[in-house]
């Protein structure tokens, strides 16, 4: 469940579970205590081969080219790694529009 804790600005190194919503329908949520990513697609949005479960988070870049930084306003690379073995995927998202902290409830579930 979604708490009233919303931020403008997320640092991967601020801990914790969050909702990470742009413009279109999917949700992403960063689990930044355990560093890993569940995309939860929405309709219209293309198929990734993980959606709908956990994988290594392992960095963030905007559009303004710094890293580890989660902004409001701003587009990022998601640098995952699904399948274990140092093969890089990136979920590349539109402007975001809402960061917003996510109680412990349904964590594993990725919402």
């Amino acid at each position: 469940m979604d708490t009233n804790d919303s931020t403008a600005e997320l640092h991967l190194s601020d801990g914790g579970l969050w909702a990470v919503r742009s413009t279109s329908a999917t949700v992403c949520y960063l689990d930044l205590d355990r560093m890993r990513l569940y995309r939860d697609r929405g309709p219209g949005s293309p198929v990734f081969f993980y959606d709908g479960r956990w994988v290594p988070l392992v960095q963030v870049r905007s559009s303004r080219g710094d890293r580890g930084v989660v902004r409001v306003g701003d587009r990022h690379e998601f640098l995952t790694d699904p399948e274990g073995a140092h093969r890089a995927g990136f979920c590349r998202r539109r402007d975001l529009r809402d960061v917003r902290r996510r109680d412990a409830t349904g964590r594993d579930e990725g919402h």
